[in-house]
């Protein structure tokens, strides 16, 4: 079979005509097998590119999930079983992004940390939440160790003015009460 024509379309990717068949692959799926006008591919050779076409367009999926959302590695997972893939191939495309470089757990999870204390979440609020988010017990641990002070005492004293504001009409006592159970509720070690 030969290629005989390409036509890129909107979406980024290309329209490869073989003879008679049409095809819609990725650009990477283009780049990696070297798809251009006038070149003879063996029909064997189309099932491989095409089983590599879709896997790249679940990378495509799982990365723009990753990004958008701000997902661990398990999530991503669990969005591609969702999308119909097996666990195993769905792991395969998580460790193939690793691989690139294109998603990093423990980033993810510091960023993550860093932004949950400035929104008034303190340390034991964090971890839950990045539990809750499935990440690994060690990028948790170490993204814990990476919150700055001034973001937890940032997050600590935008929630302790609010909680004042809010108590203000309360008796001294009843409000610094209020807002130590406010601040443990949020996560913060109480003193």
């Amino acid at each position: 079979m030969k290629v005989t024509r390409l036509v890129k379309k909107d979406s980024g990717s290309y329209e490869v005509f073989l003879d008679e068949s049409a095809y819609l692959l990725d650009e990477e799926t283009i780049l990696k097998y070297h798809l251009l006008e006038g070149k003879e591919i063996e029909e064997t050779l189309i099932s491989q590119i095409l089983a590599s076409d879709e896997l790249q367009n679940f990378e495509n999926k799982a990365l723009s999930y990753a990004l958008r959302y701000g997902k661990s590695n398990q999530e991503i997972v669990f969005y591609l079983k969702e999308k119909g893939l097996s666990k195993d191939i769905a792991l395969q495309v998580v460790e193939s992004l690793k691989e690139k470089k294109q998603i990093n757990e423990l980033q993810l999870a510091t960023l993550l940390a860093g932004t949950l204390a400035r929104n008034s979440n303190g340390p034991k609020m964090i971890q839950q939440k990045l539990k809750n988010h499935f990440f690994q017990e060690s990028s948790i641990t170490m993204a814990l160790n990476h919150l700055s002070e001034e973001d937890i005492t940032f997050g600590k004293e935008k929630l302790v003015r609010k909680a004042e504001k809010k108590y203000q009409k309360d008796e001294s006592f009843i409000k610094e009460q209020k807002i130590k159970k406010l601040l443990y509720q949020h996560g913060y070690y109480c003193s």
